[in-house]
């Protein structure tokens, strides 16, 4: 990117991310039959430069399924 006095086309972003994990997966402690993790995220931007500000919210969940 170039820049010169006065203008600076570079993209600069500082984030913090924060995240919960339930994990089902273990079997000695597991509840229920069926094993899963589950997400639950946030993502904040605390700095930016020539780019988007903002927050992310997001979630996941992740099973096990095993036949035998």
């Amino acid at each position: 990117m170039e820049n010169h006095k006065g203008y600076d086309s570079a993209i600069r972003r500082w984030d913090v991310c924060t995240e919960l994990w339930i994990l089902n997966s273990k079997s000695k402690d597991r509840i229920g039959p069926i094993s899963f993790d589950m997400v639950l995220g946030l993502e904040k931007i605390i700095s930016a430069n020539n780019t988007f500000d903002g927050f992310k919210l997001y979630s996941g969940i992740t099973t096990y399924l095993q036949g035998w």
